[in-house]
């Protein structure tokens, strides 16, 4: 028998994940009507379906083109209103401003230039020098020019350069006694040597003057390029260049500490430059009798006395005048033999300690001359290599028997 009536089943409730997003949204808010897609809708209703932008409202141009130029080229910005802020950002670029030349080189204290001549027909010659080093990128505190003559050359020099400091010697006494008249006259901390017949390039002094911060450093010199005034002579080798007082080959080409600098265009501290005694006023050019070595005369009392050293400093540079007179096979035996004479006299000083640059000189010389021969277009240079050392080796000897028969002389008067 069934029951009458059947009991009621409760509905089924809703799972726990459909009841949380029932409830996530009811609480969303409403969705925004989505856009219309625009494309393939006639022309008319496409542009209907569009938003609607409002115009930005354009500021009226006042003035001319030139005055809104001179305003900063900002729209309705008259001429001399204020001006605002740019409308677009510029990048920040920091530039360090370059030194003045007082602070370059007052980190060594003052320095003045020398420049010693001898003889009126150099006066365009000089007149050059002095003007190279009132374009220099880094000015001396002082120029002096020391006349190696009488009054009368000394007042055609200061007539040529009325704005520098000319002064006199009274009569003519060489080179060397002239560079140390004017060390002692000049009265700054450093002195720079620059010749008569050499001009300097516009950086000379700023490069010259790099290698004398660190302590020890007592004086540098530069590369010296030739300038020819007549036609360089075939036979004239690279190697024997410094006769005419330029750069050879062989020569250092970076920063290099050597013996002793090269005078005609060299800086020294003047303290210890007259403390040293300057230069030997018995060696050097006098006059027109050819001469040299009292720069390496010098650098070998430096060295004995513990001063410091020198430094060769090729990336400063000076042109030097080569004269025709001077472009003879006469000058260069003259010059190779006084140049012999000079190191047997070093050599004799030193022990022949101070020579090993000479040395390495010489072992090269040999090479040089065969590379010189084997070629038609060099021969003649090996020529005068052959003459030249030649030359230097009859002065190495003369100068050595000169010595010992001093020396042997002087022994005999003491006993006697």
């Amino acid at each position: 028998m069934l029951p009458a009536r059947l009991p009621r089943r409760r509905p089924a409730s809703p799972g726990r994940g459909v009841r949380l997003r029932q409830r996530l949204r009811d609480r969303a808010p409403p969705a925004r009507p989505r856009r219309r897609p625009v494309r393939g809708l006639p022309r008319a209703r496409r542009a209907a379906a569009r938003p609607r932008r409002t115009p930005r409202p354009r500021r009226a141009r006042t003035g001319t083109p030139a005055a809104r130029r001179e305003a900063g080229g900002v729209p309705g910005l008259a001429l001399g209103a204020a001006r605002g802020p740019a409308h677009r950002k510029e990048p920040h670029v920091t530039t360090t401003p370059r030194p003045t030349h007082a602070s370059r080189h007052s980190r060594i204290g003052t320095v003045g230039v020398l420049v010693c001549t001898h003889e009126e027909r150099r006066l365009p010659l000089v007149t050059a020098a002095v003007a190279s080093l009132r374009t220099q990128s880094d000015p001396p505190d002082h120029v002096l020019v020391m006349v190696d003559g009488d009054d009368t050359l000394r007042d055609t020099v200061a007539a040529a350069l009325p704005s520098e400091d000319v002064r006199g010697m009274g009569h003519n006494q060489g080179v060397s006694a002239a560079r140390n008249a004017g060390a002692e006259a000049i009265g700054t901390d450093w002195v720079v040597f620059l010749d008569d017949d050499a001009e300097a390039d516009p950086d000379w002094m700023e490069r010259l003057l790099e290698p004398l911060g660190p302590e020890g450093v007592i004086g540098a010199s530069s590369r010296s390029e030739p300038i020819w005034d007549a036609p360089r002579p075939s036979w004239l080798p690279d190697e024997y260049l410094w006769a005419w007082g330029c750069s050879y080959r062989g020569m250092p080409t970076t920063r290099t500490r050597v013996r002793n600098p090269y005078g005609g265009t060299s800086v020294v501290r003047r303290e210890v430059f007259l403390g040293l005694g300057g230069y030997d006023s018995a060696v050097g050019h006098h006059g027109d009798v050819v001469g040299g070595g009292e720069e390496a005369l010098f650098g070998l009392r430096a060295a004995r006395a513990e001063a410091g050293w020198f430094v060769f400093e090729p990336a400063a540079a000076a042109r030097h005048h080569v004269p025709a007179s001077r472009l003879t096979w006469g000058y260069l035996a003259r010059r190779c033999y006084s140049e012999g004479v000079m190191k047997a006299r070093l050599s004799a000083l030193s022990g022949g300690d101070a020579l090993g640059d000479e040395r390495s000189f010489a072992l090269g010389l040999p090479l040089a001359t065969l590379r010189c021969a084997v070629r038609p277009a060099t021969a003649p240079r090996a020529v005068g290599l052959v003459v030249a050392t030649v030359c230097v080796l009859a002065g190495l000897v003369s100068g050595s028997l000169g010595g010992r028969l001093a020396r042997l002389t002087r022994r005999r008067t003491t006993r006697g």
